[in-house]
Order: C-alpha cells, then structure tokens, then sequence
C-alpha cells in the first residue's frame, strides 16, 4: 500500500490514536476534504480491513468481494463464503485484532439497506468488537 500522505489533518489523526479499543468512529465531512485520506493513515500504522462501499456493485458482488478479504484476514480455508451479511459479521466481530473502515458507508442506504441494522445488532449485542471507522460524505 502506498504511503498516505495527510495535510492538516495530525489533530484529527491523532483525535483517532487515541480512541480506546474497541471503538465505532464516524468520520464525516463535507466531499473531497480528506476524509479517506484521514482513515487510511490511520489505518496503516495496524493491522486492518479496508472496505468501499461501490454503489454501483450488486450487493452479492460486495459480500463476495468483502467476503473474500476477510477469508484472508482471518485465516479462513479457501472453500468458506459467506451466505449473507449476517454470517460475514459474525466472522467480522470474531475477536482477531484489526480494525475494519467502510469507506462511504452511507451507500450501503441504496445497495444493502439491511447492513447498518445487522451492524447495529452485532455492535449492541457482542462482548468482542473490532474497531470500525465509517467515512460517509
């Protein structure tokens, strides 16, 4: 991965370095201000799940893709997919040490409105979380 340069953003950075594990952070702001930047440079100083939610991509296509991201992160043998989003954050919340970013989160509202509710569920109900930053516009 490329090194993120970031411009005016250390008080924002460091905002987030210091947010104790777990955490749920929203990073929002108007477009094109850097808020992708932010996360990613948070993101490369740990271990990490990066995903972007592609409004134009069927939402099978984004389980496959994140599906297949998180098999590798997890350690998971090559055969295992997941079913539904349910079966993919039961994974994602299984204790693992890394910190998972959805990049404009605000279309999974148009792709796979069920997501953020599943999300809440697990969040409000599980002992173990990873850390989760959401970067919506």
């Amino acid at each position: 991965m490329a090194v993120i340069k970031l411009y005016g953003r250390e008080r924002e950075l460091g905002l987030l370095r210091r947010l104790r594990e777990p955490f749920l952070a929203v990073v929002y702001g108007r477009r094109r201000v850097g808020k992708t930047a932010l996360v990613l440079k948070f993101l490369e100083e740990r271990p990490h799940l990066y995903f972007f939610v592609n409004p134009k991509k069927p939402p099978r296509l984004l389980l496959e893709e994140y599906g297949e991201a998180l098999r590798r992160a997890a350690g998971l043998p090559g055969y295992v997919r997941f079913a539904s989003w349910d079966e993919f954050f039961d994974v994602l919340f299984s204790p693992r040490g890394y910190a998972v970013a959805f990049d404009e989160s605000q279309w999974f509202a148009e792709v796979a409105p069920e997501v953020p509710y599943i999300l809440q569920r697990f969040w409000d109900t599980r002992a173990e979380k990873p850390s989760l930053t959401s970067s919506p516009p």
